[in-house]
């Protein structure tokens, strides 16, 4: 091997390593997103799509109905009920 041969290989060498990195910043956010909980997809701990787990959002199978034991009014202003 030359001198001149290992100097091109050299610069070669350092030309496509900047090429993959590159590539790789460019490609590796669409291939590796995060979950999140607006994305319509159950993923990440979420127990149902975009609800439950991390998310702020309770999913409806883990909410109980509302019942109301009792109600009773009383006056705020006299005369009005």
């Amino acid at each position: 091997m030359t001198w001149a041969f290992k100097r091109q290989l050299f610069f070669v060498s350092i030309f496509v390593a900047l090429l993959l990195a590159f590539g790789f910043l460019i490609i590796f956010p669409y291939v590796n997103k995060l979950p999140t909980c607006i994305d319509n997809k159950q993923n990440g701990d979420e127990k149902g799509i975009d609800c439950g787990g991390s998310c702020t959002k309770a999913c409806t199978f883990e909410v109980d109905q509302i019942s109301i034991l009792w109600s009773r009014t009383f006056e705020v202003i006299p005369g009005r009920g």
